[in-house]
């Protein structure tokens, strides 16, 4: 597998996203039902997008931890 040398720049776009992910993700799993109407999906859509989104920030908040980081996982 082939690794890449991480920059300070990516490591801080990608703690950044990992926020962004996860404050998203808590608020559509939270305020699912308050958002149903104002943004016009059904509530239980937006819940499970927000349990998607949880997993996905706490990978994103992982790959900005490394030094090395997959190639892969960045593409």
């Amino acid at each position: 597998m082939a690794y890449i040398q991480s920059s300070s720049f990516l490591r801080n776009v990608l703690v950044l996203d990992a926020a962004a992910c996860a404050a998203t993700g808590l608020l559509l799993s939270f305020g699912a039902g308050a958002l149903a109407g104002l943004l016009g999906f059904p509530a239980e859509f937006l819940r499970g997008a927000g349990i998607v989104l949880l997993p996905c920030a706490a990978v994103l908040a992982f790959l900005a931890s490394r030094v090395r980081l997959p190639r892969l996982a960045i593409r």
